[in-house]
């Protein structure tokens, strides 16, 4: 993993601590699994693991996208909606596509990968 990598990784360590499963890719980035991350409300499951890909290119390329449990479904019956997208796999994995891009990428915008994860967890449990 490169160093910016590493340093990614201790960070979601120190942030989720004994939660975290790292994969090094091979080419400096690393296959990241969060797991227990509560859901609750709106969704029938009381949590989901959380799967990304932190790329060579960290700081400054983006964290996307997301990944979460394959059964993912919401209380009402309702279809889970835009944004999510069911059929999907994270490292051999079914898995729901959670799809939540950062705009602003470069030197001037380093993605920090425990926000960005924050920020997905929010947004899909704020639908």
């Amino acid at each position: 993993m490169t160093p910016a990598v590493e340093a990614a990784v201790a960070h979601l360590q120190a942030h989720f601590p004994d939660r975290l499963a790292v994969v090094p890719q091979g080419d400096g980035g690393a296959r990241i699994r969060v797991e227990a991350m509560e859901l609750g409300a709106p969704y029938a499951q009381a949590e989901t693991w959380f799967g990304f890909t932190v790329s060579y290119l960290h700081p400054y390329g983006d964290i996307y996208p997301h990944y979460v449990r394959p059964d993912l479904s919401r209380l009402d019956g309702a279809p889970l909606g835009g944004g999510l997208h069911i059929n999907n796999r994270f490292a051999g994995t079914p898995a729901v596509m959670v799809s939540r891009r950062t705009r602003l990428l470069g030197a001037a915008h380093p993605v920090d990968p425990v926000l960005k994860l924050l920020k997905v967890h929010q947004w899909l449990t704020s639908l």
